[in-house]
């Protein structure tokens, strides 16, 4: 759950379909996107997810799966900045427990990890970071 610069507050969640679902109360304390909110991640079955807020409008969202990472920008009525960014490996190497940084240009750092899963355990487990604009496009590997 977050602050929004324009008086709002954002809650993120997982239902029980196991969707990505963002609730918005305004400053009035109704709900901005109705009271079943907005399904913000597409093709997840959602484990974690977490909010960071923008410096003047917006949103980042991240949640994770079995397999991949997802993120995507969100302006502040709901509606994403660009495209879903999905950070997947092969069938093998797990992408999950990521973090989110905001810069000053709200862009965002996503830091996660990648691991190999073998029979009852992981290994060869790496923390890696890469940086994407609102526009969902990649600035650094």
């Amino acid at each position: 759950m977050t602050a929004l610069a324009d008086g709002g507050m954002v809650s993120c969640f997982a239902n029980i379909e196991g969707q990505c679902i963002v609730v918005k109360i305004d400053d009035d304390g109704n709900f901005a996107w109705g009271e079943k909110g907005i399904v913000a991640l597409d093709g997840i079955s959602c484990f974690r997810a977490q909010l960071v807020p923008c410096h003047h409008e917006g949103f980042w969202v991240m949640a994770y799966d079995e397999q991949a990472l997802r993120l995507r920008y969100y302006h502040s009525d709901g509606t994403p900045g660009g495209k879903q960014i999905t950070l997947s490996e092969s069938d093998s190497v797990n992408v999950v427990f990521g973090q989110m940084v905001l810069d000053d240009d709200n862009n965002v750092f996503a830091v996660y990890m990648k691991e190999k899963w073998a029979v009852s355990y992981y290994y060869n487990k790496k923390i890696c970071v890469a940086k994407y604009s609102p526009e969902g496009e990649q600035l650094t590997s």
